[in-house]
């Protein structure tokens, strides 16, 4: 699993090095918008907002179909985590 972290301007643009990846979201006084970008065409991806764990198909984790994306809420310095395929690639961004 590998971490990164989401700047607060720009988003990231990463490729899962295995299955698992979290990235840490920018310290703020309020919960803020992030958008996930699947950009794999044929694997879906799994994304969790709340600092837990994100595991396929469990409640609290929003599916990402293949070529699709999803807007979430995540709270203040919260962490994203995010499950997928190796060599999947996907973004970040937070949403002004």
């Amino acid at each position: 699993m590998a971490t990164y972290n989401v700047p607060a301007v720009g988003g990231t643009h990463q490729t899962f090095g295995g299955s698992a990846d979290t990235l840490n979201v920018p310290a703020t006084s309020r919960p803020q918008s992030v958008e996930v970008v699947n950009r794999s065409a044929t694997n879906e991806l799994w994304v969790r907002g709340d600092s837990t764990t994100a595991v396929a198909a469990a409640d609290g984790t929003t599916w990402v179909p293949a070529g699709g994306f999803v807007r979430i809420w995540v709270r203040p310095e919260a962490t994203i985590s995010l499950i997928g395929t190796s060599g999947q690639g996907y973004s970040v961004e937070i949403v002004q």
